[in-house]
């Protein structure tokens, strides 16, 4: 089962308060538990307090530097699966690089933009949250259809934020999938969650080419940041045309 928005703890560390308070009231009034820390000593003992479920870091800290956090973090065997977003007065591409290679799921500039961080943190969030009435989470009686979609399933078109696939199976929206592929290896983002967006049956040209495959899904890339959406468009640039293979 998921969880309510309430049981969800989100740690902001930032040692501007104006910066900390901000962050807290747009998180709040979507209906999430928020608390904050000032610097890099502060937030370790809120992690051992209350454990987040998710933590917005700024780059730029008085007691050290968000790095300093992700550090610990990751190596930690209690603390690495917590998702960390940077907050940066720098779009930096060393910076950015810096921080992907140590795992942070997104990297955003200031000033801070309420729709933005509200849509990347629910993002983030997705497989946590209940919804009405099922799981974000693959069930376990689609195992098996996840499976022969992954074994039977043509790319079809992509794009910078999702792409599209034909299969024998019908995918349910807001599914969390697994799909291995070489050409989402290339690109990079294999490991990058994917949600269903939608699945409807196929059109006539893409049944003329795949007979056999009942419909065509759109599978979106959750939370990836601009960074990650601009490899994939370069590299659509670089080597794809027309709808893809």
């Amino acid at each position: 089962m998921g969880l309510k928005k309430t049981d969800l703890n989100i740690l902001v560390v930032d040692d501007d308060r104006d910066t900390r308070s901000l962050v807290r009231r747009i998180l709040e009034s979507r209906g999430f538990r928020v608390t904050m820390a000032e610097g890099v000593s502060e937030c370790m003992l809120r992690l051992k307090d209350d454990t987040p479920h998710l933590a917005i870091l700024d780059v730029e800290l008085r007691d050290g530097n968000a790095f300093d956090i992700l550090g610990t973090v990751k190596s930690h065997p209690v603390y690495q699966n917590i998702p960390v977003v940077l907050l940066s007065n720098h779009s930096d591409t060393n910076l950015i690089t810096r921080a992907i290679s140590m795992g942070i799921r997104d990297y955003l500039v200031k000033p801070v933009n309420s729709k933005v961080i509200t849509e990347r943190v629910e993002k983030i969030l997705a497989p946590r949250l209940e919804t009405r009435g099922e799981s974000v989470i693959l069930p376990l009686e689609l195992e098996e259809a996840c499976a022969l979609v992954t074994y039977k399933t043509n790319i079809v078109r992509v794009r910078e934020n999702s792409f599209d696939i034909v299969g024998n199976v019908f995918l349910k929206g807001r599914t969390g999938i697994e799909i291995k592929s070489s050409l989402l290896e290339k690109m990079g983002v294999a490991a990058i969650p994917k949600k269903v967006v939608r699945t409807a049956g196929v059109s006539g040209k893409i049944e003329k080419k795949y007979k056999g495959l009942k419909y065509e899904s759109r599978i979106s890339f959750v939370a990836v940041g601009e960074q990650i959406n601009k490899r994939i468009r370069q590299f659509i640039n670089r080597h794809l045309t027309g709808s893809g293979t």
